[in-house]
């Protein structure tokens, strides 16, 4: 019984994430850099469009999200994420963020995104 329950809230909590993460372009960007900010690589990997995953591969984004979860921590952490711009054209978006650390210092981060299996994920452009 008591492992029954903790299968169905690991469930539903991955349903949750699911939904939640990419409901719109702007909350799949919130998503993507606060697991990046909680060292959460996985998470910020399941935010990546399948084209990103091909064409990169899993093993070098595992390390670029790393590599930056590292140079953010560096900075203070994330402090603040402010989406500035959301432009929607039917399954491809582009959000604007301003990103705040916890030194003080701030960037602005342009995030392409394409809907995929009802959610949106990001796809990062060269």
């Amino acid at each position: 019984m008591r492992r029954e329950l903790a299968l169905s809230a690991a469930l539903l909590w991955i349903a949750l994430a699911w939904a939640c993460a990419g409901s719109s372009p702007s909350s799949a960007v919130k998503a993507f850099y606060g697991a990046i900010d909680n060292g959460k690589t996985d998470d910020a990997i399941g935010l990546l469009s399948q084209q990103t995953i091909s064409t990169v591969g899993e093993t070098k984004l595992r390390a670029g999200i790393q590599e930056a979860s590292r140079k953010l921590m560096a900075k203070g952490g994330l402090k603040n994420l402010e989406i500035t711009d959301e432009q929607v054209k039917g399954d491809v978006a582009t959000v604007t963020a301003l990103l705040k650390y916890g030194n003080g210092s701030q960037e602005t981060e342009k995030v392409q995104l394409v809907k995929e299996k009802g959610g949106w994920r990001l796809q990062p452009h060269k």
